[in-house]
């Protein structure tokens, strides 16, 4: 009704000119200044939050209302409480005001005179813009007055009223989807729109009516204000991936965190100065502008193209209201503050990424049911030795040939399951890593130089051949495309890890898809990649317990890391003295250890099918190499024989001597 009114209002034709009263002298005791309305005494002024007397001036003559006999006086919002007089006499007089009521009132012609005096006693405590607040402040017809009313009550009260009840709805819509969906990344959104709400709330006078209004104005309202901030940067961080070169912005919640703390333990502690928290906020309101900093940075560098059109250039325009707020906060330029209205659309921007990465997920698992993603996966490793036997169709390269021929049947098996029955003593599954490295050396030894170099003992740890050698494939078929010269691979063992790092000296990944390399359809070869190598690679390496990451990519190299965990290892052996040496050795390298006499002490089923058993030849009752059988079978695949038997050793394929093992001790210096 009250839009309705404002329309009305403009249109009108009655409507008359407005006298402003702009230039008021305000006393606080004996301390007496000219200020202009809207100023905020505290801060400008340095008054004292608390009662202050304004005054002004005007001629009869100048007020155009008069003509018509009906003139009103429009003050807008003044404080907690206010008393007008004209001429000394009564003319209004509100024990509690409302927040956002605009005040408006009749002017009995009576009471003019030639030269006229108006005098607004305030009472405000908490508020910001103590005194006067409203800069639109004069005498005016009633259209004119209600006009001013209107659009003051629009951009105080309606603003938020639209914007909760919109936010309102838009949390009961999340909610829920989440509840069909349970996808996480949805939750931070849901987060925003509820502490959203609560921070409209607390514009109102309705939270002040029941807590106390010096804590409203201060500690509620400032915290809840970085609590908006605070969930836009970590709804941001959870949309997007960061890369190196703006890892920083991952800090950046700590920011808000201490403030937000600082403040709470003052309210809890029942300090009830407005100006301290005020204080604060005014220092670090510069995090008001860290929402639409972080989304215009990450919507610039993400990969998606298309989204990145719609999303930068809004992420851009929030930024800009949000230096705009920052501006009006810090008094820099007069103003309401534009929060209170782009946050519906804000969170409506969230859900519409949202949904169209749901629906990119959608339609990606019904590409991937109707061909398989497996099969896809296998035709993304075909292409290399395929196209690889046609460049040697015409040569006599035979050994090249059989090496291709042997991988096409190693990915045929793969597929066939072949690989995975197989139970036995001295084949490890698939073999060490040296062995694989080797072998993919000689592949592409006319293609691009491939050294490894690794500083303790790798030989006895079991590795997946398929698995590891597609690896090693599509990070060295990756450099060759980036045009590398060579590639560096170098293990070592540290924080309870087997390390494996291969570096290139390409021309790198554009930092946009850095974050996203691992993730399917993303590849930084356009014209012939289909982004599927590196995504089968990381979610087979998951499926395995291990772990592969981009460390570092620009312009000089690429550098992928392989993790592949070493945190417990088992030993089975009869004699106490040597389980004792192990432990010792075990706790000075960080390395847990569990040992055993035998093996019907060991729960197989708490560990994991990767995690290294080392087993003695001689049990006493038992044979070392029935008990290596026994645990190949179940399926672990790191299982050494640990002898100091010499003939043993030249018979067994995985073994190492009675020493703990040399290259974790190695590490540790």
């Amino acid at each position: 009704m009250k839009l309705i009114l404002l329309l009305l209002t403009f249109i009108s034709f009655q409507a008359q000119a407005f006298t402003e009263l702009s230039s008021w002298n305000v006393c606080q005791g004996d301390n007496c200044k000219e200020v202009v309305a809207g100023d905020d005494l505290y801060i400008k002024h340095n008054f004292e939050m608390g009662e202050v007397n304004y005054s002004t001036e005007f001629d009869k003559s100048n007020l155009s209302c008069v003509d018509i006999s009906d003139c009103w006086l429009f003050l807008g919002s003044v404080g907690d409480t206010a008393v007008v007089k004209l001429n000394g006499e009564l003319i209004g007089n509100f024990d509690y005001f409302i927040h956002y009521q605009s005040l408006k009132l009749h002017i009995p012609l009576g009471l003019l005179k030639e030269t006229n005096r108006i005098e607004v006693q305030v009472k405000d405590l908490n508020q910001t813009r103590f005194g006067l607040r409203s800069t639109d402040v004069g005498i005016g017809s009633y259209n004119e007055v209600t006009k001013r009313s209107i659009k003051d009550w629009l951009l105080r009260t309606g603003s938020p009223l639209i914007s909760g009840f919109t936010l309102f709805v838009l949390l009961l819509g999340m909610i829920a989807v989440y509840g069909i969906y349970k996808n996480k990344k949805i939750l931070p959104v849901i987060f925003l729109c509820g502490v959203s709400l609560f921070y409209l709330i607390s514009f109102s006078e309705m939270p002040r009516a029941y807590l106390d209004p010096v804590y409203m104005s201060g500690p509620v309202h400032f915290i809840l204000r970085l609590g908006v901030e605070l969930c836009v940067v970590l709804v941001a961080l959870r949309f997007y991936k960061l890369h190196s070169k703006i890892k920083f912005l991952e800090k950046l919640p700590y920011a808000y965190a201490v403030p937000m703390t600082l403040m709470l333990f003052a309210w809890v502690w029942g300090l009830r100065d407005y100006s301290f928290y005020k204080t604060i906020m005014l220092i670090v309101a510069p995090l008001v502008a860290g929402g639409g900093t972080c989304l215009v940075v990450l919507s610039y560098f993400y990969y998606d193209r298309q989204e990145r059109k719609a999303t930068f250039p809004l992420f851009l325009g929030l930024f800009v209201f949000q230096v705009y707020d920052l501006l009006v906060f810090w008094e820099v330029i007069p103003g309401a503050f534009t929060i209170k209205w782009y946050l519906p659309f804000m969170v409506m921007a969230f859900i519409w990424i949202y949904f169209r990465r749901r629906i990119f997920e959608i339609r990606t698992l019904k590409i991937d049911a109707i061909v398989g993603d497996e099969v896809r996966k296998l035709a993304h490793d075909l292409e290399a030795p395929i196209q690889n036997l046609v460049s040697l169709a015409s040569t006599k390269d035979y050994d090249l040939i059989s090496r291709n021929v042997k991988e096409l049947e190693s990915l045929t098996e793969q597929v066939l399951g072949k690989y995975h029955g197989a139970s036995n003593v001295n084949q490890c599954q698939q073999g060490t890593l040296i062995a694989t490295l080797s072998d993919i050396q000689k592949k592409f030894m006319d293609k691009i130089e491939i050294s490894f170099d690794f500083s303790m003992e790798f030989d006895w740890y079991c590795a997946d051949v398929v698995i590891f050698t597609r690896t090693f494939t599509n990070l060295i078929s990756n450099s060759i495309k980036a045009r590398a010269s060579e590639v560096k691979i170098h293990g070592y063992y540290k924080n309870s890890f087997l390390t494996v790092d291969v570096t290139d000296n390409g021309k790198g990944i554009s930092c946009k898809l850095q974050p996203y390399i691992f993730d399917k359809g993303i590849t930084s070869n356009k014209s012939k990649g289909n982004g599927l190598g590196l995504s089968f690679i990381k979610e087979k390496f998951n499926e395995l317990g291990f772990d592969i990451k981009l460390i570092k990519s620009s312009g000089g190299g690429t550098t992928f890391r392989m993790l592949l965990p070493l945190k417990e290892i088992v030993l089975i052996d009869d004699n106490a003295l040597v389980r004792d040496t192990w432990i010792a050795m075990a706790t000075k390298t960080g390395v847990q250890i569990r040992t055993f006499a035998n093996s019907k002490d060991v729960d197989i089923e708490g560990f994991h099918k990767n995690t290294p058993f080392f087993v003695d030849h001689d049990l006493g009752h038992e044979d070392g190499l029935n008990v290596i059988r026994e645990l190949l079978e179940f399926g672990f695949t790191n299982v050494i024989l640990a002898t100091g038997n010499s003939e043993v050793l030249n018979e067994f394929g995985k073994k190492i001597s009675k020493e703990f093992p040399f290259y974790i001790k190695k590490s540790v210096f």
